[in-house]
Formats: structure tokens, C-alpha cells, sequence
């Protein structure tokens, strides 16, 4: 079911997004625990290609939480349906220095 409403979630979204009436709700997110939770949920998945982080330290990121897992569903639906058996994700991040 959960499966089920997030793909109407996608479509409503969709929806949005064509008549700019999209509103994102940003915070400080732990981008780390983010991805950590989202790979393990993955895991319990049939079928869903492992995940392997490979992650530092990262500071907090200003984000819509629910927007980035959304896309990182998407890439791991994707990856289960294009890649085949035997297939893994690996996420890898790195905190890069600001540009003047």
C-alpha cells in the first residue's frame, strides 16, 4: 500500500511541479542519517539491489528530506528494473569546501 500511495504522491507531484505550484519544505537535514535510513529500508525490499555507502562526515544539508528520498526511490526503482540480477548501488558523497 505504501508503494501504491507514493505513486500517486509521484503523480500529484507532477502535477505540481507543470503548474509551479510545488512548495519544498526545507530544513537542516543529517544527509548521512538520511542515506543510512534509506538503505536499510531498501534493503527490506524483495528484490531491491543492495546499497553500499560510502560516506565521510558530512555537515547538515538544507533540504526537502522527503524530495531526496523520493529521487534516491526513483534511481533504486530504476536500477532494479534496468540493471539486472547481480546488480548493486553504491552512494558515495564527499564534503567539498565552499567556492569563494
Amino acid at each position: 500500500m505504501d508503494r501504491l500511495s507514493a505513486l500517486v504522491d509521484d503523480v500529484i507531484d507532477v502535477s505540481r511541479i507543470e503548474s509551479d505550484q510545488l512548495q519544498l519544505e526545507r530544513a537542516p537535514v543529517s544527509l548521512e542519517t538520511l542515506l543510512r535510513a534509506f538503505a536499510t529500508e531498501q534493503g527490506e525490499l524483495p528484490g531491491v539491489p543492495p546499497i553500499t555507502l560510502d560516506l565521510p562526515t558530512l555537515p547538515p544539508v538544507h533540504v526537502d528530506a522527503r524530495r531526496i528520498r523520493q529521487v534516491l526511490a526513483n534511481l533504486a526503482a530504476n536500477t532494479q528494473k534496468y540493471a539486472g540480477m547481480g546488480a548493486s548501488i553504491t552512494i558515495r558523497a564527499r564534503h567539498l569546501p565552499p567556492t569563494p
